[in-house]
């Protein structure tokens, strides 16, 4: 399950509108991006990724679903048809918990006892967020760079692999 909730996504049919709003629209711009920066904070916290309160968690769902709101009322002030649908895309994220199926304990564990395994998996999710950002129209990147966070983001998949599957299991 994809835990992203990408404005383009919600509104599959609208992404013109969306594109013209957001080089257009002051106002709107700024709602996007904040939008985006709450729904990548949510999702760095139900991946264990970051951490917050469930306090915390729910306002900013709550804030989420504001902004959503506004965007949407945005969208359908500029195009009366925008109607909020979920496209049901290719799952564009790929945390490591959800590649290695049966093995959270594992994760959890090394990442609270070993520095270096923490640093290249937030590194890791990092870059993930970013392509999947550029991937989704949210941000942009020349192709060289996509490419290239591609091939890091890879490198550091192989090394965290390795290291999951050589760890020894948690007590």
């Amino acid at each position: 399950m994809d835990l992203h909730h990408p404005i383009t996504r919600e509104f599959p049919n609208h992404t013109q509108t969306i594109k013209e709003l957001r080089s257009t629209n002051d106002q709107f711009r700024k709602h996007f991006k904040e939008y985006h920066r709450i729904d990548d904070a949510i999702y760095r916290i139900e991946e264990d990724i970051d951490f917050a309160t469930d306090q915390e968690l729910e306002e900013l769902k709550l804030e989420r679903a504001r902004l959503k709101d506004w965007l949407h009322h945005a969208i359908h002030q500029a195009e009366p048809k925008a109607v909020p649908t979920h496209s049901g895309a290719d799952h564009l994220h790929h945390p490591i918990s959800h590649e290695l199926p049966g093995r959270e304990a594992t994760i959890k564990h090394l990442k609270g006892t070993n520095h270096q395994f923490r640093k290249a998996y937030d590194e890791y999710h990092h870059l993930d967020d970013a392509i999947f950002r550029i991937e989704e129209d949210i941000d942009s990147a020349s192709d060289q760079e996509l490419e290239e966070m591609k091939v890091r983001r890879a490198r550091l998949k192989d090394w965290l692999y390795h290291a999951i599957q050589h760890a020894p299991q948690p007590s």
